[in-house]
């Protein structure tokens, strides 16, 4: 475990050997050796997903509570990011969906936000909405270039526009509208 760091060693060293043990015998081997099956990042899915005995329960918590609290420090990909959100989503900690909602507009480009917008999860969507629409509006234009996005994009500066009174945002919007023949923003 401690190529998984020092804080996950920690707990895993402070944990009962009969709780060790059981974890060892669950864990699949690839979560034992880094750099293979996603790492700290399959652990934690591991420790979320198996049904542990009562005992064990409460150690695992924390131990899993550990993995997660590592991967946000370094979250760098939508996987992980997505799979912090459902698991606070699961555990109802709406504090740390706060924390969470705040990852992308610090640590995510515009296209990898665009990317939470089209995941799966409700949640993860949601929040990529909103860190959309908080990108700046030059950014938002920059997306525009591209197919994938340019939907959302358009999406982002309307609520620009309207909801926040953007003129850069009216302004892009109004040649986009002028470009395909309609007449300006509606508001």
């Amino acid at each position: 475990m401690k190529h998984f760091g020092n804080n996950i060693a920690r707990v895993w060293e402070a944990l009962p050997p009969a709780t060790r043990s059981l974890l060892q015998g669950a864990l699949p081997a690839w979560c034992e050796k880094p750099g293979q099956g996603g790492g700290l990042s399959s652990l934690l899915n591991v420790l979320d997903q198996y049904s542990w005995p009562p005992p064990q329960q409460s150690e695992v918590r924390r131990l899993a509570d550990a993995c997660a609290a590592v991967l946000q420090a370094q979250i760098r990909s939508v996987e992980v990011f997505a799979q912090l959100v459902a698991r606070a989503h699961r555990h109802h900690d709406f504090a740390r969906l706060g924390t969470l909602a705040e990852i992308p507009a610090e640590r995510f480009t515009a296209r990898t936000i665009c990317e939470l917008v089209r995941h799966p999860h409700h949640i993860v969507r949601a929040i990529g909405h909103e860190a959309l629409v908080h990108l700046p509006t030059s950014t938002l234009a920059g997306l525009l270039v591209n197919a994938k996005d340019m939907a959302l994009a358009r999406y982002a500066l309307e609520r620009q526009a309207l909801d926040y009174h953007s003129a850069a945002a009216q302004e892009i919007l109004y040649f986009l509208d002028d470009e395909e023949g309609e007449c300006g923003v509606a508001e």
